[in-house]
């Protein structure tokens, strides 16, 4: 029996993987690639939902750049309790809420500059040759039996057009008043793209920019301003120090790790064990006696005849006289009555009205440079629609383009020829309806001229009409005259195939709601599993996020980013075991031991 196991495990084995680079072999990595794509956009917009819902103190969240826990609000004002801050106001659309770095102007600047013209241009430029690639297909389905006009003819599969504004205006145009394609949709999206296209660069470079770091400061008893960062949280005053040899009365502080003591819970616990967790310090070590002390000796409790202060005798009643100041640090204290709120600096206390009210927020000599978080979360929806769109629209033309047995696209040179050849048609075609007297007007008019490339191509085209209407006679029409006949006289023109390749209906080529439907619920019959732990996987990985920010985090991560890829590559379940099986190896299990690694690394005693 075992050796029979071994068997079947082993042609499991070898099946799979050669299902596997079959699989691959077929040209769905690049589609695994987009829809990765999409993906990840999808989950940037739930981080910046949850940046701006769950965040740590601060005008930057999680830690993140140089007003990481500070109180300085990205719009200049202080706040103690950073979470009351609005990223989604109206009045915080052009701020930089999303801050990044120390940085002097230079560095800035080039940042900045940087950004507009790699992602701005380049993403422009980027968007365009997809899009019109993409395009120029899904016309070439189209023409089969519906025409289209010159314009856009010349605009998606020559990209020959003066400006992107007049190619918008002039699709628009096209689609609405002239020659419309079968499917709305398709014409919704097109112009949408072209508009998305024209706006990208001004989107990408008004979403960033630069801003002075802040830095918050705190008037003294003397009115002399000091750093918020060098004051420290008080935890407990014990009142009657003396009695265990301190002076009297004794605050005990969060120490200071260099950002502002924020009152809130999360923080002052972060700062408790990132400062307390490892090293010992005297704050620190009378801090987690006072709190072993209150654990033992409840506060509210008075009938005790003695106590015993950790590393002392013990004291004769009453118990030390101890006040708190807002923190359980996790020993189940009710806490957080914000009016109790005490800060420490050079032996003075400050309460929290004091530091609210007094509290000022101004520049400093260096830059953070960053992202708007409103125009950022906008700008990542417009890819993801505009992505998901384009993947829609590949994949439905190339099934009708396989069906039609269609493998090559007119570009470039046989385009030109298209067009000209459905110009000199259409023109011969007016001028003999027209009849002679208007021709040989219009031939008396005309001067020669052979400054249109096009309609010098048109000369190599054979003669299909009289000799009145032939060639020259169009090669011989300045350009402005020309472009009056094609919009006026033939109000754009219009080409099309007009022919059923391989007696194959273009009407065929899409499926009916049924056929749809019933294909729909197929697919999810057979990947209801995977699409389970698709699932469950993604609702703990952002879970675990939130919450707990746990170890095995990353685990979880690695299988909701493979299981994607193991659903669109694989056609067999060997195929998709194997893969599965893989991939959860790169990306679950080595950055799961990555992620320990440097856990521990950092929480490692020094």
């Amino acid at each position: 029996m075992f050796r029979n196991a071994i068997q079947r495990f082993s042609r499991f084995w070898r099946k799979g993987h050669h299902d596997a680079r079959k699989d691959i072999r077929k040209g769905w990595v690049l589609f695994t690639i987009v829809v990765m794509w999409i993906l990840g956009l999808v989950a940037v917009v739930v981080v910046l939902i949850c940046v701006s819902v769950i965040r740590d103190n601060g005008s930057t969240v999680f830690g993140v750049g140089a007003g990481a826990r500070s109180a300085c609000q990205p719009d200049g004002t202080f706040k103690l309790l950073a979470r009351t801050f609005n990223f989604w106001a109206s009045s915080s659309f052009f701020q930089i809420t999303l801050g990044f770095g120390r940085l002097n102007f230079t560095e800035a600047k080039t940042i900045d500059i940087i950004w507009d013209v790699v992602v701005g241009r380049g993403g422009q430029s980027l968007i365009a040759l997809i899009s019109f690639r993409v395009f120029a297909e899904y016309l070439s389905t189209e023409m089969e039996t519906s025409p289209i006009t010159f314009d856009v003819y010349q605009y998606f599969f020559l990209q020959n057009f003066q400006s992107l504004i007049v190619a918008t205006y002039c699709t628009i145009r096209d689609f609405t008043a002239r020659l419309r394609l079968r499917s709305i949709t398709a014409m919704v999206f097109m112009v949408a793209t072209l508009i998305f296209m024209l706006g990208f660069p001004t989107i990408a470079s008004a979403m960033t920019g630069y801003s002075t770091n802040l830095k918050a400061y705190i008037p003294d008893t003397d009115n002399n301003l000091v750093e918020f960062s060098r004051f420290e949280y008080v935890a407990f005053v014990i009142e009657d120090a003396g009695r265990i040899n301190e002076t009297q009365p004794l605050y005990i502080t969060i120490p200071s790790n260099g950002y502002d003591p924020s009152p809130e819970h999360e923080v002052v616990m972060s700062v408790f064990n990132a400062k307390c967790g490892n090293i010992g310090s005297y704050k620190c070590d009378m801090l987690e006696r006072v709190i072993r002390y209150a654990l033992q000796y409840s506060v509210f409790e008075t009938n005790y005849t003695f106590s015993v202060f950790p590393g002392l005798a013990r004291l004769p009643a009453p118990k030390l006289n101890i006040t708190r100041y807002c923190s359980d640090f996790g020993t189940g204290f009710e806490w957080f009555h914000s009016s109790c709120n005490l800060w420490l600096w050079n032996n003075q206390t400050f309460n929290e009205n004091w530091i609210q009210t007094k509290g000022r927020c101004q520049a400093v000599d260096d830059y953070q440079w960053g992202f708007s978080l409103i125009q950022l979360t906008i700008m990542v929806i417009l890819c993801i629609l505009w992505s998901t769109g384009i993947l829609t629209m590949q994949t439905k033309t190339r099934r009708a383009l396989r069906k039609l047995g269609k493998r090559d696209l007119a570009s470039d040179y046989k385009a030109i020829l298209e067009l000209a050849n459905a110009m000199h048609q259409q023109l011969a075609q007016r001028d003999e309806n027209e009849g002679p007297s208007l021709l040989a007007q219009r031939d008396r008019d005309r001067t020669p001229s052979r400054s249109d490339s096009t309609l010098f191509l048109m000369t190599t085209l054979p003669r299909a009409h009289s000799e009145r209407t032939d060639l020259f006679s169009y090669t011989t029409m300045t350009s402005s005259e020309l472009r009056r006949r094609i919009k006026k006289d033939l109000r754009g023109g219009s080409i099309s195939r007009q022919s059923i390749v391989q007696g194959v209906n273009i009407d065929s080529l899409e499926p009916t709601e049924q056929t749809q439907n019933r294909t729909f619920w197929q697919w999810l019959k057979q990947h209801k599993w995977w699409l389970l732990l698709l699932t469950t996987s993604m609702c703990i990985s952002v879970a675990t996020t939130i919450i707990m920010e746990a170890p095995f985090l990353m685990v979880f991560f690695g299988i909701t980013v493979i299981v994607v890829p193991v659903i669109c590559i694989g056609s067999t379940s060997e195929s998709r075991a194997i893969l599965f099986f893989w991939g959860f190896i790169l990306f679950g299990v080595f950055p799961q031991l990555a992620f320990v690694g440097f856990a521990t690394r950092i929480r490692a005693p020094r």
